[in-house]
C-alpha cells in the first residue's frame, strides 16, 4: 500500500518510509538575470536551460528502497507537488509532462472546469482556464541521505534531484 503520490522511478517507497513525505520544486539557477544600459532588469536564460531542482524528504519508521541507487541515477519522478498555467486553449499545450490523471482545471474566476485526459471541457467568459496538473520530471540524483535514530526507531532521509 503506497502512502505517498508521490514516485521517484525505480525506488520502492513502501509502508513506513512516505507518511509525510515533502517535495520541494525550485527553479534551477542556471539562467542569467542582468540589467541593461537603461537600467532595466532583462532575462538572458536560454530557454532549453529552464529547468527544476527538487528535494524530496521525509521522518517515518523506514527508507525508501535506495540500494543501487547512486548520485547520477536518471529517475522518472511524479512529482508531488502541483504547478499551474493559464490557457487560452480547451487541448493546451503544457510547459511540461503532466503525471496521468493529473490535471484539473478552473476559470480565472474559480468556477470548476471538467477535463477528459488533457482536453478541458470548455473555457472561462475571458476565454481562458487555469490548469492544475503534477508534473512527470527526467531528473538525475544529486544526492542521498538516510539518518537514523535508535532510540525512536525512525528514519529521515532526503533525495536531491535536477531536471535533465
Amino acid at each position: 500500500m503506497t502512502q505517498t503520490i508521490l514516485t521517484l522511478g525505480s525506488i520502492a517507497i513502501p509502508s513506513g518510509a512516505g507518511r509525510g513525505i515533502k517535495q520541494t520544486l525550485v527553479l534551477d539557477g542556471n539562467g542569467e538575470i542582468r540589467r541593461d544600459v537603461n537600467g532595466n532588469l532583462v532575462d538572458l536564460t536560454i530557454p532549453a536551460l529552464r529547468k527544476f531542482k527538487s528535494s524530496v524528504s521525509c521522518a517515518d519508521q523506514s527508507a525508501p528502497s535506495i540500494a543501487g541507487i547512486w548520485r547520477g541515477a536518471i529517475l522518472t519522478v511524479g512529482c508531488a507537488v502541483e504547478v499551474s498555467e493559464v490557457v487560452a486553449t480547451t487541448t493546451p499545450t503544457l510547459n511540461r509532462t503532466p503525471v496521468s490523471g493529473s490535471i484539473r482545471a478552473a476559470g480565472t474566476d474559480g468556477t470548476y472546469i471538467s477535463v477528459s485526459g488533457t482536453t478541458l471541457s470548455a473555457l472561462d467568459g475571458t476565454g481562458h482556464a487555469v490548469v492544475f496538473y503534477r508534473p512527470q520530471l527526467t531528473m538525475m540524483v544529486t544526492d542521498i541521505q538516510i539518518h537514523s535514530d535508535e532510540w525512536t526507531a525512525g528514519m529521515d532521509w532526503t533525495i536531491e534531484l535536477q531536471e535533465v
